[in-house]
């Protein structure tokens, strides 16, 4: 497997997109998920598609049901992450495409076009969604400046050096004029350079996906979306600004909530469960705060995995309601726990979030050392004493 055999899906998938049909489209609210649906906006009006967006911020069952009771040809999920196969009817697949690039346990079906990184054994920092988009676009209409350079704001979530298809992405947006790299001292910067506005891409990746989390509720998603075809950098900004005061408040409230109340313990576990504090906002920011938690060292275990539980609203957003309770679990580790799954010494998140979500009837996905769940609100405690079991089961360190 290579880059060579990821180029070839990708241009497959582009050849395979239909013209003058209808399109839904699914996209993940973070700066890569909604910088990915951006261009497949470009890329459904190429094609004189009727198209659809809809950010979700968690996929689960319910909702890939609701998804598939609106009548589209085609759907395209976009860095939502996941085993989403699983919840797919047979009878649909040839109708959706996956592109992601996070990490998956469980293998997706070969009739389901399907692109990422990682199923070509290249890492997830490989090639960011919204870079994919750029190729699909790029190989079945060209080169374009205005959907170049939004395929750099995926990339800043990537740490460390650009490489692979992201770095080509930026390339070529250089030649296009839409990119510059600058030099302080010994350090480099990636910027895009768009009508006179620069800014650093790992920035305009935070006001990006703090305005589309945070605002989720309030058609956050949507409006970056049109901020970016437009090039409304002014509103991306206001929005940002506007949801880092919400967001710091929440984060107030909760850790003075958990400095009084603590968190719930099992041998390998230590959880918490919010209040109602983020209810109004995307399970992003919920999953964002655990991350916050796991350097409290005043509050939390070093060897146990951290489990974040939050119910979500009982509606999508451009869908409508659930007729379920649902339940967003964060999962997080310590950094001494992190240490021993990177060194093979106690099981992955993702392999314990696919596995336990799977049967409690809810969809989990992630990385080594972090992932999510969506799940049931009545099978929560299954969920937790599932997780608490399986984990001490692979456990081989830090007791």
């Amino acid at each position: 497997m290579s880059e060579s055999s990821l180029t070839t899906a990708i241009n497959t998938v582009s050849e395979k997109l239909e013209k003058d049909s209808s399109l839904m489209i699914i996209f993940s609210d973070d700066a890569d998920g909604v910088a990915a649906a951006a261009i497949a906006s470009y890329l459904a009006e190429k094609l004189n598609n009727e198209y659809t967006l809809v950010c979700l911020d968690k996929v689960f069952p319910e909702a890939l049901e609701m998804i598939f009771r609106e009548d589209y040809n085609q759907y395209m999920f976009l860095d939502l992450g996941g085993p989403i196969h699983v919840m797919i009817p047979e009878k649909m697949r040839r109708r959706v495409y996956i592109i992601d690039h996070h990490e998956e346990v469980i293998e997706v079906p070969h009739n389901i076009p399907y692109i990422n990184p990682t199923k070509f054994k290249l890492s997830g920092d490989y090639a960011t969604t919204s870079t994919i988009l750029y190729f699909i676009y790029k190989h079945r209409f060209g080169k374009d400046k205005d959907v170049a350079w939004i395929s750099l704001i995926g990339i800043g979530e990537v740490k460390g050096e650009f490489k692979g298809l992201n770095w080509r992405a930026f390339a070529e947006a250089e030649l296009l004029g839409v990119a510059r790299r600058a030099i302080r001292g010994d350090k480099m910067s990636f910027h895009i350079h768009v009508k006179g506005y620069s800014r650093e891409i790992t920035s305009l990746y935070k006001d990006i996906t703090l305005a589309s989390s945070v605002g989720y509720y309030a058609d956050g998603p949507l409006r970056v979306v049109e901020a970016l075809i437009f090039k409304d950098f002014r509103m991306i900004k206001e929005d940002a600004s506007r949801y880092k005061i919400v967001r710091q408040d929440a984060y107030k409230r909760g850790i003075e909530a958990l400095e009084k109340e603590g968190l719930f313990q099992l041998k390998r576990v230590q959880w918490f469960m919010d209040t109602g504090i983020f209810n109004s906002m995307g399970t992003r920011v919920f999953d964002s705060f655990t991350s916050y938690v796991r350097f409290q060292g005043r509050l939390v275990f070093k060897n146990k995995y951290i489990l974040g539980l939050m119910r979500r609203q009982k509606k999508i957003p451009g869908l409508g309601n659930l007729r379920e309770t649902w339940t967003n679990v964060a999962i997080r580790v310590p950094r001494y726990l992190e240490t021993l799954i990177l060194s093979n010494n106690a099981q992955s998140v993702v392999a314990l979030a696919e596995a336990v979500a799977y049967q409690v009837g809810g969809l989990g996905y992630g990385y080594q050392t972090l992932g999510a769940a969506t799940i049931p609100s009545s099978s929560e405690d299954s969920f937790i004493k599932m997780f608490n079991e399986l984990a001490s089961e692979v456990y081989q360190l830090g007791d």
